[in-house]
């Protein structure tokens, strides 16, 4: 078994196995603020030789994330590390959906002390 993937031409992942079925041990990420807050995104340029393209590039240093999110780091043959961007949503969808419960407990907050002066 394991997960099916489908890649498109240029590499891109179109389709990956996410059923709870094939899943066990799952936990929820409850310190996504703190996974978020160290992560450090980069602008780069690829080196030359890696030949891959010479537009200015956005991400981040698999040798940083390992050390906070070492599930979406792996290793090619030669032994550079790689990251699967994909499963980065997970961790940034956490933080928002921490956020948006803070702000609508503001907003009740502001909600409860705006009937207080009107009465």
């Amino acid at each position: 078994a394991g997960t099916s993937l489908q890649v498109d031409a240029d590499g891109v992942i179109i389709l990956s196995s996410s059923d709870a079925a094939l899943k066990e041990a799952v936990e929820p990420i409850t310190d996504g603020l703190d996974l978020v807050a160290a992560l450090r995104p980069v602008r780069f340029d690829w080196k030359p030789e890696t030949r891959m393209g010479s537009a200015r590039q956005i991400g981040f240093l698999a040798d940083d994330v390992e050390a906070v999110l070492p599930e979406v780091v792996g290793r090619r043959p030669d032994g550079m590390r790689t990251l699967d961007y994909p499963k980065l949503t997970a961790a940034l969808a956490a933080p928002l959906q921490h956020q948006q419960a803070q702000i609508d407990a503001l907003r009740a907050e502001v909600a409860a002390l705006t009937r207080g002066q009107t009465q």
